[in-house]
């Protein structure tokens, strides 16, 4: 029998307790909060502006960081096309529109300038993680209130990954009186249903998506029982992705039956003569240039393997894969070459690709 998510007992004991007192509550006192009226409107009655307290307003100390300008603009110009619903009005719309210009441009300004400019990372996050962000939106309870068709479009002119993933972990941070809840989301889930919702960025092309190169892995993390560290890994699907900057075992994961594949650039220096060490419990395999150097798969405890190879400078894709069955685990790769010696494969090592992706319509 299919357990219901935890978030949905939850709302149904939240509901069961107040149903009775919803149902008695003056309906205009629920709009009256619902659009914060109060907040400008005070009443004449102590006891009503205390029954009714204004809602507490978004956290706006940092918005500059987190919001593009483009976005700010079309908000204050016309607040229910940037944002479809929206209980703010439209305050500047009894001005004329030269007026209205000048007045948006100066909160513009002054909104983006509050913890800005825009915050833009370089991700390891790509395009393809937008399917396994859709499945994590399905399954995880956003579809209750967001539905199952969540365009998106707007919110790709709004924000980044990074921000939206911030909000999605941490809801009532900037929101405290917010209605979202806390789905409590790994930071790995909130980075993933953030570039799904966000999909739009991608549709940009090299106008919204600049590629650059930063040091350390790139890995997918499997959740399953795997036979070995060759066919079972490369057509299995990953349950996440993330980025490690050295050739360990990235973390977190469960105690048995996982695995792990690790890919990057490796970066050598000088022409020469390469050593290569590689340790895991259970089974690895180690690519270089696309050319399998060290195998060392199969059920077994934690045990190192040597492989040589003769490497002229530049830089050459490399991949290691792990499978853990069970008892203990370890995966840890070592290299020595012309000039340095033995170390852990990692640090400017390695290099892997990285994605900056901007709003749609933000100009840098």
């Amino acid at each position: 029998m299919n357990r219901l998510p935890q978030f949905i007992v939850c709302l149904i004991a939240v509901v069961a307790a107040t149903s009775k007192s919803i149902a008695q509550a003056d309906p205009a006192d629920i709009l009256l909060r619902q659009y914060n009226c109060l907040a400008c409107h005070r009443s004449e009655s102590a006891v009503t502006q205390a029954r009714i307290a204004p809602l507490g307003a978004p956290d706006l100390s940092r918005i500059g960081e987190r919001t593009s300008p483009n976005w700010l603009r079309t908000y204050l110009t016309e607040p229910n096309a940037a944002k479809p619903g929206t209980t703010m009005p439209h305050l500047l719309g009894a001005l004329d529109p030269a007026d209205q210009e000048k007045v948006v441009e100066n909160l513009v300004h002054y909104l983006s300038g509050l913890g800005g400019p825009l915050r833009l990372e370089a991700s390891t996050m790509k395009a393809g993680d937008i399917e396994s962000g859709r499945i994590l939106y399905e399954t995880t309870g956003c579809v209750v209130c967001h539905g199952r068709d969540f365009s998106g479009h707007r919110l790709a002119e709004k924000t980044t990954v990074a921000s939206l993933s911030q909000f999605l972990h941490s809801p009532l941070h900037t929101r405290p009186s917010g209605r979202m809840p806390s789905m409590r989301l790994t930071n790995q889930e909130s980075q993933r249903i953030a570039t799904y919702l966000l999909r739009h960025q991608f549709d940009g092309g090299t106008k919204n998506v600049t590629t650059t190169l930063t040091e350390g892995f790139s890995y997918d993390y499997f959740e399953q029982r795997l036979a070995n560290a060759d066919k079972a890994i490369a057509t299995a699907t990953p349950t996440r992705s993330g980025h490690i900057k050295t050739a360990t075992l990235p973390k977190p994961h469960r105690p048995d039956n996982f695995g792990f594949r690790l890919r990057a650039q490796l970066r050598v220096k000088t022409s020469g003569k390469h050593t290569f060490t590689l340790e895991s419990d259970d089974g690895s395999r180690l690519w270089i240039d696309g050319a399998l150097l060290i195998n060392h798969d199969g059920v077994h405890g934690s045990q190192k393997k040597t492989g040589e190879l003769q490497l002229e400078p530049g830089l050459h894709p490399i991949k290691i894969t792990m499978f853990e069955a069970s008892g203990g685990e370890r995966l840890n790769l070592e290299w020595k070459g012309p000039g340095f010696k033995n170390r852990v494969v990692g640090g400017n090592d390695v290099v892997t690709e990285a994605n900056t992706i901007m709003p749609l319509g933000h100009q840098p």
